[in-house]
């Protein structure tokens, strides 16, 4: 004797032999298994597709069959809706309206925050609602004035007080000395928090030169113009920016370095006093001080003291 596949012979007689009892009543499906006289079906799960013995998620959101009508996510056997910035999801269905007319709302109370978007190389780097961020010279910036709320009054941003845009992203293309500073930004009478966009490896040092002989020589363009450009510090830095006030029996200028470490007082000031003949027209002088000019002056605190180059000098 002998039996048709799916039966297994006992005796004389051929019986079912249930194909769902090994893997804990799974047999060879993945999800689902049913047996059946002589045979047995594999199925799945809703959100997933039947592959042979196996189940395989079913991506709705590329199959755009999710309903959501913004943002889809796919997950294992579903899908998540979500909604831009001023929708929620209907109580209704997974589609977004407007939070305000779904809540019956008009106005806000919630102030703006600031989110900063930074592209520097290839690399991208988000950073929400922080009171401060240090960027490296030439990267592109974005500063995102985030609202919450029904309102959507004018947005108007500030740097260091003083009006620079209207719209509700400030694009800085590429970044410079001169975008340094705090920025804040106001929607109707709501302002956001304040963030100190500063620049990653800049030093400034603030200088007095003695000059001990009388010159006709435009001595503050001559020192400028030999030291602008120049690469010190073992080449470690460069002298990107150069200003000067020249009162005839002194010289004080603010020079500016970008370099990747941390300059030492002693080394910049010995090779600063080496450049002071050729820089100055070989008139007699001496530096009598030197100190960091970027907000850190030699104390133990930078609490509330900022000096932005720009506008001191």
């Amino acid at each position: 004797c002998s039996c048709n596949a799916g039966y297994t012979l006992v005796g004389y007689n051929c019986n079912d032999i249930n194909e769902c009892s090994p893997n804990g009543g799974l047999g060879p499906c993945t999800q689902i298994c049913t047996n059946m006289v002589g045979s047995f079906t594999c199925s799945c799960n809703t959100g997933y597709a039947l592959s042979g013995y196996a189940c395989n998620d079913v991506d709705e959101c590329a199959l755009v069959i999710s309903g959501c009508n913004q943002i889809c996510t796919n997950t294992n056997g579903s899908y998540v809706c979500s909604c831009y910035p001023g929708y929620q999801i209907s109580s209704k269905n997974s589609t977004c309206v407007d939070s305000c007319a779904e809540n019956n709302e008009t106005t806000s109370n919630m102030a703006p925050s600031i989110t900063v978007v930074i592209k520097s190389g290839e690399s991208w780097n988000i950073t929400m609602q922080p009171e401060s961020v240090s960027v490296s010279l030439n990267s592109q910036v974005t500063l995102l004035c985030q609202m919450t709320g029904c309102s959507s009054p004018q947005t108007t941003w500030y740097k260091d007080n003083v009006v620079v845009s209207n719209v509700p992203n400030l694009v800085i293309p590429v970044l410079a000395l001169s975008h340094r500073g705090f920025y804040v930004c106001k929607s109707g009478d709501l302002s956001s928090g304040a963030v100190r966009l500063s620049i990653k490896g800049i030093y400034q040092y603030f200088v007095h030169i003695q000059l001990n002989t009388s010159t006709t020589l435009d001595i503050a363009s001559k020192f400028q113009m030999y030291l602008l450009g120049r690469q010190v510090l073992n080449n470690s830095a460069n002298i990107i920016l150069v200003n000067t006030s020249y009162s005839g029996s002194s010289l004080d200028a603010i020079i500016t370095l970008a370099g990747n470490y941390s300059i030492s007082y002693d080394i910049f000031y010995n090779e600063l006093n080496a450049l002071l003949p050729m820089a100055l027209g070989y008139v007699e002088s001496n530096i009598t001080s030197i100190k960091r000019f970027d907000g850190c002056p030699l104390t133990n605190s930078c609490a509330n003291k900022y000096v932005w180059l720009e506008s001191e000098i």
